[in-house]
């Protein structure tokens, strides 16, 4: 098995799947590269999808690779500039029996110089979890906003509590807020889109989960939010280098203080 990818896109693959664990599991199949992620907690869940015509190359037989991503991470930045993430990544499997895969990086030398620089690394594979099948959600609205309108609704927001809300309000506008005992702040930051079903959507979310997710998430630039009352947000987008990406966050079910 031989792929070849931008440099850009397993950087985004380690930012996003690095916020719920150190591992993940790279499926590569006859039509792309699947991923499916959950954190420990059972709160949030990341899969991502790569067709294979986004490839720089793509000659595969079907394998599964367990990637730690603090080893993933390390080598990117040790092969590239502060400023620029390598040009291109080749993961190059073994024999079989070895359970590993060659590693090679390509990375531009700073305008200074001349030429690029090559790296190449043996890794080993690491198990990964099973996949999981998603429920059919039963959502109130399909939301229209943009990952940075939603990170700067969330970045005020950050101090207030330990959980942040959304909610349906003006029935064409969504807002996320936070709150505790002394003070209180919302923002807007989306429009509906699309209205299923009456309600206001409210749920609240942990904003450790929330804050990491959508901070990494801004490597999406159009995005899709459906909510619903009480129910797992899910945020799904594509970026620029054809990375197809879907977030899901569980609600705090409880009283909101």
């Amino acid at each position: 098995m031989y792929v070849k990818l931008k440099g850009k896109i397993v950087e985004n693959i380690c930012d996003l799947a690095s916020t719920l664990r150190d591992e993940a599991i790279l499926e590569f199949k006859e039509d792309g590269l699947y991923m499916q992620i959950k954190d420990p907690a059972s709160v949030s869940l990341i899969q991502m999808k790569l067709a294979k015509e986004k490839f720089i190359q793509y000659d595969t037989n079907l394998k599964e690779i367990g990637l730690d991503l603090d080893v993933m991470r390390d080598i990117l930045r040790s092969c590239s500039d502060p400023q620029k993430q390598p040009d291109w990544i080749s993961i190059e499997s073994f024999e079989p029996k070895d359970n590993g895969f060659d590693l090679e990086v390509c990375a531009s030398l700073p305008e200074s110089r001349v030429g690029t620089t090559f790296a190449r690394f043996k890794m080993r594979s690491i198990d990964g979890e099973p996949k999981y099948k998603l429920l059919n959600i039963p959502y109130d609205a399909t939301v229209d906003c943009t990952s940075g309108d939603l990170y700067r609704a969330y970045r005020p927001l950050e101090a207030y509590s330990d959980h942040v809300t959304i909610c349906i309000v003006d029935s064409e506008q969504v807002e996320l807020s936070a709150r505790n005992d002394e003070r209180a702040a919302s923002v807007i930051f989306g429009r509906i889109k699309n209205r299923v079903r009456d309600g206001n959507g409210k749920s609240m979310f942990p904003i450790d989960y929330f804050g990491n997710l959508i901070r990494a998430f801004r490597c999406v630039d159009s995005m899709e939010m459906r909510i619903g009352h009480d129910l797992p947000v899910r945020m799904t987008g594509i970026t620029k280098e054809g990375l197809d990406v879907t977030v899901y966050i569980a609600p705090r079910v409880g009283t909101e203080g």
